[in-house]
């Protein structure tokens, strides 16, 4: 197969395309969201803003390395140094925020690429970089799972003595029930897309396409297909 075949129908459906309606809708929710959040941001900045004025601009390459450093590399979570910390060493914790925070590095990366291409700023989802993405949102999906997985059960556990842990467990399931719904999606369209080229590439989604029966009448599969894939855009917007 020629690799330039690689590649997918964004917003694909069952009945061809996303009802238009539902589409547009997402742009609505998209609006409540950012007033939401851009609400919660105000209310930090007025917090940090309350304190002492400090000095936060001055040795840019020094706060540029430990950008990349306890940011990119995660080496104060990961424990990848030796710094005094009161927390304790742990293993658990360290693979647990190391799961998470790349698994969701990798489904940014890979929503970025399928942005570009809907927008049309830039066309990248296709070929050989089309497979890459493809397998590294499925490896990223896989750790994001397993990290909130451990992360729920972490906070779960009451000897820890964890504040807000309430908190944390919803926001751990919440992103939970999204990747899930992300690989249902993908498996929904394996299943009933006859001109699907990227199954080896799309593993876990393949592997939940034996989820659905193949048998389901175009009018129930779409309707089926729309109600995961609206309910995913809620949860990712709240």
């Amino acid at each position: 197969m020629d690799a330039q075949q690689l590649t997918r129908q964004i917003y694909w459906s069952p009945s061809g395309g996303l009802n238009e309606i539902l589409h547009n809708t997402t742009y609505l929710w998209l609006v409540i969201a950012t007033i939401v959040f851009s609400y919660g941001v105000w209310k930090h900045v007025k917090l940090w803003r309350a304190g002492k004025q400090e000095i936060c601009f001055d040795r840019p390459f020094d706060r540029l390395l430990l950008f990349f450093r306890n940011v990119v590399a995660q080496a104060k979570v990961l424990r990848s140094r030796r710094q005094r910390d009161p927390k304790p060493r742990s293993i658990y914790a360290a693979w647990m925020h190391g799961l998470i925070f790349y698994g969701f590095l990798a489904l940014v990366f890979g929503t970025t690429i399928v942005a570009l291409k809907d927008y049309s700023i830039i066309d990248l989802y296709y070929g050989w970089f089309y497979a890459f993405t493809k397998v590294t949102c499925q490896i990223g999906g896989v750790a994001l799972a397993v990290g909130l997985v451990l992360g729920i059960a972490r906070r779960s556990d009451k000897s820890q003595n964890f504040t807000h842990s309430l908190g944390y467990i919803l926001l751990y399931s919440f992103l939970l029930v999204l990747v899930i719904q992300g690989f249902l999606l993908q498996g929904f369209r394996l299943a009933f897309d006859p001109n699907a080229v990227d199954a080896k590439w799309a593993f876990v989604g393949y592997l939940t396409s034996y989820l659905f029966p193949k048998n389901m009448s175009p009018e129930n599969a779409n309707m089926v297909y729309t109600a995961i894939w609206y309910s995913h855009m809620l949860i990712t917007m709240a």
